[in-house]
C-alpha cells in the first residue's frame, strides 16, 4: 500500500472555503445587486441585494437562466443575441445601461447597470460581472420632486400675493409674476437690481435700516411706498424670513408683499371719519367703548369720558372707578348683563343712573355687542353709552302726571286699577279698600263756583294724603270720590 500525505491540499482548501465565505459576505453588504453569469447566460452568483431586488431566495436563482426569467418577454430575443455577440467577440459590452428586470412578483423594476466580462487563463471570455441598482425609487422620487417642483412654480407664478427674494446686499434674486404686474416692470429690468431703487426716496434710508434689522431678526414685517413704473406711487406691505444654508449662514430672504394703497386710502379717510364721529357723538351725547374680555382692560372715546365726568389721557378706562359711580341697585343689572352677553349671546341693552364726581344725577343708556376671534371664542365687547338723562327726567315728569289727578295731585283713578290689579295676589292680602266721597261738593259748587269747589276737594285730599302712609294708594276716583289701597 502507499500513502500521501493531503494535510497541506486540506488545508489549502479550507483556506480558499473561508475566502470565499469572507467574498460573499463582502459581496452580501453590497449596496448593489451583484450578478455573475456564464457564457450561455446562466446564474452563477447572485448577493443578498440582489435576491431582495428580485424577490426571490439565492438557492431559486443560481442556475436558472437570467434572460428567460428576468428580463421582459418582448426584449428577450434582442438581449439574447447582444449577449451571444460579446463571447463571439462581435460585439464589445456594455459597460453602462439601463435596463428594465421582472421580479419573481411580476414587477417591473429599473436597474442601472455596469458591466465587465470576465476571461480564464487563456484570455477566452467565460462570462459577465455586473453591478445593478435598482432606479425604480430613485425615478419615483425624481418624478416627486418634479411634480412638486412642478407645482411650486406654478404656485410661485400665479400666486394672487407678490414675492420677491432679496440677497444679502439687499438685490433682487427672484420675483414672481404678480410682483412685475403690481409694478409694471419686466423681470429682466428687476433681477440684480437693488431693492431701494424702487422705493420712493424718502423710504431709501429707511429700508437700509430696516433691512439690517431684519436680517439679525430672521424676520419682520415692513411697509414701504414704491414707485410704479409709470411712475405713481403705491403702498406695499411685506412680511419676510430669512432663508439660511446648510452652515446657518444668509442665503436669502423670502417675502411676500401686497398693494395697500387702498387700505391707506381708507385709513386716511377713517380719520376723517373719526373727527367726524366725535364731532356726532358730542352732538348727540353719545360716546363708544370696548372691553377686552382677554385681559379686563376697557377703552372709552373722548364722548364718553365727559358723559362720566372723567379726564382723559389714553383712552384706558379705570374700571373700579366707573362702577363706584353707578347707582348701587344698577351695578348688579349691568353685571348680569355683560354675563348673558358673553356666555349666552342675549343682546346688552342696559338702561342705568350714576352719581358724577360733580354731585350730578345722569340717566345712561349702553347698548353692546359681542366680537369672537378666530377660534370662535369671546374676544371683546364693543359698545356705546347714551346720555339720556334729560329724556329721563321728561320721561319721569310724563310718568308722573299720566298717574296723578292734576287738581288734588293724588293718585288718579287709571293708576288705581293699575295698582289694584297688581296688588290682588294671596302674598300681599289682606288688602284693605276704602271707598270715600265728599259730602255737599254740588252745593258748594252752586253756592260759591266751581273754583270754591276745587278748594274744598283740594282740602279734603291733603286730609287724606296726611292721614295715610306713603305705601297706601290715595286715589282720586272721579268727582267727589276717592279710594284707598292699603296693601299688608
Amino acid at each position: 500500500s502507499s500513502g500521501e500525505d493531503i494535510t497541506e491540499k486540506i488545508r489549502y482548501r479550507d483556506q480558499l472555503k473561508i475566502e470565499r465565505d469572507q467574498s460573499q459576505n463582502y459581496l452580501d453588504v453590497a449596496g448593489v445587486m451583484i450578478l455573475v453569469l456564464d457564457s450561455d447566460g446562466n446564474v452563477k452568483l447572485m448577493n443578498k441585494k440582489g435576491c431582495q431586488i428580485l424577490e426571490v431566495e439565492e438557492k431559486d436563482i443560481v442556475g436558472k437562466n437570467w434572460f428567460d426569467c428576468f428580463v421582459p418577454k418582448d426584449q428577450v430575443p434582442a438581449v439574447k443575441i447582444l449577449f451571444a455577440d460579446v463571447f463571439k467577440e462581435e460585439t464589445k459590452i456594455q459597460e453602462q445601461y439601463e435596463s428594465e428586470v421582472i421580479t419573481t412578483t411580476g414587477k417591473t423594476k429599473m436597474i442601472t447597470w455596469n458591466n465587465v466580462v470576465l476571461y480564464d487563463s487563456e484570455n477566452k471570455a467565460i462570462g459577465v460581472l455586473s453591478s445593478g441598482e435598482d432606479l425604480s425609487e430613485k425615478k419615483r422620487y425624481e418624478e416627486e420632486l418634479r411634480q412638486s417642483n412642478k407645482r411650486f412654480e406654478t404656485l410661485f407664478e400665479k400666486a394672487p400675493i407678490g414675492y420677491q427674494s432679496l440677497d444679502i446686499e439687499g438685490c433682487f434674486r427672484e420675483v414672481n409674476h404678480t410682483w412685475l404686474e403690481m409694478l409694471g416692470y419686466q423681470k429682466e429690468e428687476v433681477i440684480g437690481k437693488w431693492f431701494g431703487d424702487f422705493l420712493a426716496p424718502d423710504y431709501q434710508e429707511h429700508f437700509k435700516k430696516r433691512f439690517e434689522k431684519f436680517k439679525q431678526k430672521g424676520k419682520i414685517h415692513s411697509e414701504f411706498e414704491m414707485i410704479h413704473k409709470d411712475g405713481h406711487k403705491l403702498f406695499v406691505a411685506f412680511n419676510g424670513l430669512i432663508g439660511y444654508d446648510d452652515n446657518n449662514e444668509f442665503q436669502q430672504t423670502f417675502c411676500n408683499l401686497n398693494d395697500i394703497t387702498s387700505e391707506r386710502e381708507m385709513q386716511n379717510q377713517l380719520f376723517l371719519s373719526e373727527n367726524n364721529l366725535k364731532l356726532a357723538q358730542r352732538i348727540a351725547k353719545i360716546g363708544s367703548w370696548e372691553i377686552d374680555i382677554t385681559d379686563g382692560s376697557m377703552w372709552a372715546s373722548e364722548e364718553a369720558f365727559k358723559i362720566y365726568d372723567l379726564d382723559r389721557t389714553d383712552g384706558n378706562v379705570d374700571v373700579d372707578l366707573v362702577q363706584q359711580m353707578v347707582n348701587h341697585e344698577d351695578r348688579k343689572k349691568l353685571d348680569i348683563a355683560l354675563d348673558e352677553l358673553i356666555n349666552m349671546q342675549i343682546p346688552y341693552n342696559v338702561t342705568f343712573k350714576i352719581l358724577t364726581r360733580s354731585n350730578d344725577i345722569k340717566y345712561l343708556n349702553s347698548r353692546a355687542s359681542l366680537f369672537m376671534d378666530e377660534h370662535d371664542k369671546p374676544e371683546k365687547v364693543v359698545g356705546v353709552i347714551h346720555d339720556i338723562t334729560e329724556l329721563k327726567i321728561k320721561e319721569i315728569e310724563l310718568e308722573y302726571l299720566s298717574q296723578r289727578d292734576h287738581l288734588t295731585n293724588l293718585y288718579n283713578r287709571r293708576y288705581y286699577f293699575k295698582r289694584f290689579k297688581e296688588l290682588d295676589n294671596s302674598k300681599y292680602y289682606p288688602i284693605g279698600v276704602m271707598m270715600l266721597d265728599m259730602n255737599g261738593l254740588k252745593i258748594i259748587n252752586d253756592a260759591y263756583g266751581h273754583s270754591f269747589g276745587d278748594l274744598a276737594l283740594q282740602k279734603f285730599s291733603n286730609l287724606l294724603f296726611e292721614t295715610f302712609e306713603n305705601k297706601d294708594i290715595v286715589s282720586r276716583f272721579g268727582g267727589d270720590e276717592f279710594t284707598v289701597l292699603i296693601s299688608n
